[in-house]
């Protein structure tokens, strides 16, 4: 609804005059900047200026705001032939003083702290289950499709729309991948799920296979139809790292739906507190450079790809909670590889959209719901990642009434890894470690021992 102001001045501008205005200077040029561009740009705090392209809010990288001012500088100098006296004297002397660098500048700062220019960094795509398509706005409960609109304050839209026909090269290619249908069906389910901008099931997913499988040409059709929804983050933000990475690189989970992350290093160990915070459904704390931090709640699915699997500790329930290995087993033979085949199933943004759509209305019915394969292979990595439980299996016995000195489990445990190429931890976090699985430190005459463990040489040997 209009208000009296806005009303006034309409039948103002009706009869080709000037509605009289409360302020000078900066604020008035400021005022008018707001009343003119209230339609195409917000200045989103935090972040910084954003306009309106039809489908979203885009972040302004080219000074729309500047260009903004000096047409709104502009229509006051049309103004002035609509006034006389005192008051066409001071709209020139602000337009004087708006019409240099310092004034135009002066008059955007203003403009940027006004209603409704000035705009909370939270209030940017609040609705996490809005989903912007090239065709209108998806409300995911109803299924209803709207146009676009600023109201929602959207700054996303997919590559494509949900109109898209299906794509009988996009199944195939679907059905050679993943030739188990409780596979493909839960893929599915996950990339729906994904549409869905709040954290509801805490887990990453980890595609993994050797390569010449399909799951780089699945993710690259899958982010273009998710278009800007759908990010790839550096997989140092998921890597024990020497090195603390500026909030910059966080902020392009802001909004984000779909998020990959592709590792193919081996040896690499994951870095397991920033994995449980990602996907955990925390608050997460950014800024870009020279900004202030904001905070903002998780909307993404992060998924890794990765050739080889990442070392994890065998003995954080709050980990293995969150990881789903995903198999990509099949190896496509060279003689049926189609170098053209990536660049087709991009372009079939529609159809790959469509079908990531009946993956949310599955998720809605039945959950993620992995298959079997997804939970025997997420269990071989665990047993295969929990070192010190390969440890103990092979060089200790559990015993009531064993015990065996600190130092020399510790020092057995270090020999056990450097022997089987693996990273052993501090004498810490070995302490630790046992500690959790039931095997206590404690002090005697002899000095440290865990309770309730022999080494197998201390049975074999004489004593």
């Amino acid at each position: 609804m209009n208000t009296a102001e806005e009303i006034a001045r309409e039948s103002y501008e009706a009869h080709g005059l000037v509605m009289p205005e409360k302020h000078r200077g900066h604020l008035r040029m400021a005022g008018r900047f707001v009343r003119e561009h209230r339609d195409e740009l917000r200045y989103v705090h935090g972040i910084g200026w954003h306009y309106w392209d039809g489908y979203r809010w885009c972040l302004d990288d080219q000074r729309a705001d500047i260009r903004a001012a000096i047409a709104t500088t502009k229509n006051a100098l049309n103004d002035l032939a609509k006034l006389d006296g005192d008051a066409r004297d001071e709209l020139y002397a602000d337009i004087r003083k708006a019409e240099s660098a310092s004034g135009i500048e002066g008059m955007i700062k203003l403009a940027s702290a006004l209603p409704p220019i000035s705009t909370s960094s939270k209030a940017l795509d609040a609705n996490p289950h809005l989903f912007n398509t090239t065709s209108g706005t998806v409300d995911l409960l109803t299924g209803r499709t709207y146009p676009c609109s600023r109201d929602d304050l959207i700054t996303k839209v997919a590559g494509g729309s949900l109109d898209g026909e299906d794509n009988p090269e996009w199944d195939r290619f679907l059905k050679r991948i993943l030739p188990e249908e409780d596979a493909r069906a839960f893929v599915q389910r996950l990339f729906g799920y994904a549409m869905l901008g709040e954290v509801r099931e805490h887990v990453m997913p980890i595609f993994t296979g050797t390569g010449a499988n399909g799951k780089g040409t699945l993710r690259d059709a899958v982010m273009a139809a998710f278009g800007d929804y759908a990010i790839e983050v550096d997989p140092a933000l998921l890597m024990e790292s020497k090195h603390e990475r500026h909030g910059a690189f966080k902020m392009r989970l802001r909004g984000a739906r779909l998020a990959f992350c592709s590792e193919t290093e081996k040896g690499r160990r994951f870095a397991e507190a920033t994995m449980k915070r990602l996907v955990g459904g925390d608050q997460i704390e950014a800024n870009f450079m020279r900004k202030n931090p904001i905070q903002f709640a998780p909307s993404h699915t992060l998924i890794m790809l990765t050739n080889h699997l990442p070392a994890v500790s065998g003995d954080d329930p709050a980990v293995w909670r969150r990881i789903l290995v995903v198999p990509f087993d099949v190896v496509i033979p060279d003689d049926e590889r189609d170098p053209e085949l990536p660049r087709r199933l991009k372009a079939a943004t529609g159809a790959v959209l469509r079908w990531v759509y009946e993956g949310w209305l599955a998720y809605q019915e039945q959950g993620l719901n992995p298959p079997e394969a997804v939970k025997t292979r997420t269990e071989e990595y665990k047993a295969t990642s929990d070192v010190l439980g390969r440890f103990l299996e092979e060089r200790t016995l559990a015993n009531p009434h064993g015990h065996v000195k600190a130092r020399e489990l510790f020092s057995a445990y270090v020999a056990w890894c450097t022997a089987n190429g693996e990273e052993p931890t501090s004498e810490v976090e070995f302490a630790r470690s046992l500690g959790k699985r039931g095997f206590e430190k404690k002090k005697t005459n002899s000095g440290q021992r865990y309770m309730g463990l022999l080494l197998t040489t201390e049975i074999d040997e004489p004593r």
